[in-house]
């Protein structure tokens, strides 16, 4: 009797777990569709259910995969539309990743952990014209940032 009532409890919960996981992915599916007309969803929507599975840090993890795919799929669509001038001013270091924030990248600029195809960046104001050619851009050792422009086709 004992062993049938802990199949029991088994089975019930597998069957709560493959409820929840259709269930994450119906609010996925939502949270995808949401984000593409309004610009936002993902996080608000999924962040909750994830955590009803897993750790609330593994769950604001896990909501950061389609936020960066969703945001590098709206750069890729407005590549031709982004005016380098004002990323660069306002932080491409940031904007690509490389530093988590504009006075992080201002201080490693200061710090000389800054290097355009090789050379030092000196100053916190540089701006980068769209490269004719192939430019490459270091931050500390291990990040990199391959600049181009886009080829009218």
């Amino acid at each position: 009797m004992r062993r049938a009532s802990r199949n029991g409890l088994t089975a019930i919960c597998a069957t709560l777990a493959d409820t929840l996981m259709t269930l994450i992915l119906v609010v996925s599916l939502v949270a995808a569709a949401t984000a593409a007309i309004v610009g936002f969803g993902i996080g608000s929507l999924l962040t909750p259910l994830l955590a009803l599975r897993y750790d609330m840090a593994l769950a604001v993890a896990l909501v950061s995969v389609p936020h960066a795919v969703a945001t590098a799929l709206r750069c890729w669509r407005l590549r031709r539309d982004i005016n380098w001038q004002v990323l660069a001013r306002f932080g491409l270091l940031s904007a690509a990743g490389l530093v988590s924030s504009k006075s992080e990248g201002r201080r490693l600029i200061q710090g000389g952990g800054v290097r355009l195809d090789g050379e030092k960046v000196e100053s916190v104001d540089l701006t980068i014209d769209p490269p004719a050619d192939p430019r490459i851009l270091q931050v500390g050792k291990r990040k990199w940032l391959r600049l181009e422009k886009e080829s009218q086709a």
